[in-house]
């Protein structure tokens, strides 16, 4: 979104600021996947998926969510191509930074969460 004044930044006391006035410039689409056991990062911009319905929840909805809050908040790029430049770069500097991640949650922890569900809601039927 390119906006009509520059955002400003937060001040002691004060919140930063964000023109509500916009010219929209278009979309892209942000192609990423994460290899959760060695953190590594696949990234690339396209002018569109070419795909009807792509929407997977995995792990790389914690990237896109840390991409959201880190690299385009606020949402304020003048042209596609510097909005592409904010994605590309910030995905480097996240394969600079990123770690594996440590899972916690077992199998053991599975089984034990849906046989709890199932004592208490055994209306329920779970799909496997």
């Amino acid at each position: 979104l390119g906006r009509r004044h520059e955002t400003s930044a937060p001040g002691p006391g004060r919140a930063s600021r964000y023109e509500f006035e916009y010219e929209r410039g278009g979309t892209l689409a942000y192609l990423a996947a994460w290899d959760v056991h060695h953190a590594n990062l696949f990234d690339r911009v396209e002018p569109s998926t070419g795909i009807e319905h792509a929407s997977w929840l995995n792990q790389i909805e914690l990237y896109f969510s840390i991409v959201q809050r880190k690299a385009l908040t606020p949402n304020d790029l003048a042209t596609l191509d510097a909005l592409a430049e904010r994605l590309l770069g910030f995905g480097e500097h996240y394969r600079q930074v990123a770690r594996p991640f440590q899972w916690t949650f077992t199998r053991q922890d599975l089984n034990n969460l849906i046989a709890r569900i199932d004592r208490h809601e055994p209306q329920l039927a779970l799909a496997a």
